[in-house]
């Protein structure tokens, strides 16, 4: 990468070390490393078979995420409804598009509007309750149509995310609608997804943690923090693939943002899912009390931890 490409690589991360946002998430990061080192204990599910089972129409995921809300609470079924019907400005809020004719085969909300790539699989169901979770948090636009949120939300919108697919994944095994293979295959892909974030989390916490002592980013300083992960076994994928695409440089340079923020939600959204899933009574009536506490802009992230999540899990 050309020189100039580092300097707007190490401009960002001036700009990020300068941030209220970043002395808060370092605060985080410093206080979960324990929980980091707890979730890269977990063991991927095993598996008979890397392919699903069965063929599952887009229409019939569809259906089949609907009884799910409607499950966990009639006025999420009520807002799903109405949301899969409505248009702004002439554009439907979701849009489905077949993998193959998808300029961009991830599936995304940005601005109050899902994007589903599908596959006619399992997977497009889990996927499209993921995705609507978020919607769900949207709630306060501002006049160009942009959420307006806190750190707090940002944060834990994917506690509120992970937290429904896996409940839905339960709900469709007891539903028959996957097996146990299927199932398996869809947590897998969580705990694979952790262990992604909490390795460009690691890399991108070095790159700010240098910045702020002086130290200038570039290409040998990124490869010898990339060689620490060479031949570890849970991020030997991981580093040969950011090897070839220089992954974390590209998405801070060419997109302007680095990823610590999004990845630490879903850091976060893996370890409470697991402890609610494990210790709260009623997870699904977590979920939804979850989903109502985040669109709060005012919310704060003690709120949060103490007032909602460690109070219900020491119940």
């Amino acid at each position: 990468m050309a020189q100039r490409g580092f300097d707007k690589f190490n401009q960002l991360l001036s700009e990020n070390n300068s941030s209220m946002s970043w002395v808060f998430l370092r605060g985080l990061l410093d206080e979960y490393d324990s929980i980091m080192d707890i979730l890269l204990t977990q063991q991927m599910c095993e598996t008979r078979s890397e392919k699903f089972s069965r063929y599952c129409d887009i229409n019939e995921s569809l259906e089949h995420v609907r009884e799910f809300l409607y499950c966990v609470d009639k006025s999420l079924g009520e807002r799903f409804d109405c949301l899969t019907r409505c248009f702004i400005d002439g554009k439907p809020i979701y849009t489905f598009k077949p993998v193959d004719d998808s300029i961009d085969s991830e599936n995304s909300f940005e601005n109050g509007f899902i994007n589903i790539s599908y596959e006619n699989t399992p997977r497009d169901a889990k996927n499209i309750v993921h995705e609507t979770f978020h919607l769900f948090n949207y709630r306060n636009v501002d006049v160009d149509g942009r959420k307006i949120v806190n750190l707090t939300t940002k944060l834990f919108t994917e506690l509120v995310s992970i937290l429904a697919e896996k409940l839905y994944i339960a709900f469709a095994f007891t539903k028959n609608y996957i097996d146990e293979n299927d199932a398996a295959l869809l947590l897998n892909e969580r705990i694979d997804n952790t262990y992604l974030s909490i390795y460009l989390t690691k890399c991108e916490q070095q790159y700010l943690e240098l910045n702020k002592r002086g130290v200038y980013i570039d290409h040998h300083i990124i490869e010898e923090i990339k060689n620490q992960y060479k031949g570890v076994p849970i991020y030997e994928d991981y580093w040969i693939e950011e090897c070839k695409k220089h992954t974390v440089v590209e998405n801070a340079v060419i997109r302007g943002n680095l990823t610590y923020p999004t990845n630490l939600g879903y850091i976060l959204g893996e370890y409470y899912s697991n402890l609610i899933l494990d210790l709260d009574k009623n997870s699904k009536e977590m979920l939804v009390e979850l989903n109502e506490l985040i669109t709060n802009q005012n919310v704060t992230y003690n709120e949060v931890v103490e007032r909602c999540l460690e109070k219900r899990l020491k119940q």
